[in-house]
């Protein structure tokens, strides 16, 4: 089990900045999905930030756009509004945690599924 802790959030009046740090530049979005995809069976995440907190008009980051997905699918699970847009809008290294997180309850009930199919990368 990995316990990942989101070390970003409000300040004291409630406003969120919008540099992640490390996340911030280039080659960030590389370390989140190296970072999220260490867990074998499970990981908990433990944030004050959430992922309405960070507004995508306010930083072009990658690394910036990848953790709003991603506390997006921690908060919500597979159901997340992500789901649907994550292979458009999420970085090309981090759309494969995507494709497994799907992939294991498809294969969990015996069923069989491909990922990328309909892509047009």
């Amino acid at each position: 089990m990995i316990l990942f802790s989101i070390g970003f959030g409000p300040d004291a009046a409630g406003k969120v900045m919008m540099n992640f740090g490390p996340l911030n530049k280039p080659g960030g979005h590389r370390r989140l999905n190296v970072a999220v995809s260490r867990a074998r069976k499970e990981m908990r995440v433990f944030a004050t930030l959430r992922a309405e907190q960070i507004d995508l008009s306010r930083t072009s980051a990658p690394g910036a756009r990848d953790l709003k997905h991603f506390l997006e699918f921690a908060e919500h699970g597979p159901s997340s509004p992500i789901s649907v847009s994550t292979s458009r809008t999420m970085s090309a290294s981090a759309r494969p945690i995507r494709a497994r997180s799907i992939r294991r309850p498809i294969r969990k009930h015996s069923l069989s599924g491909g990922t990328s199919l309909g892509s047009c990368e």
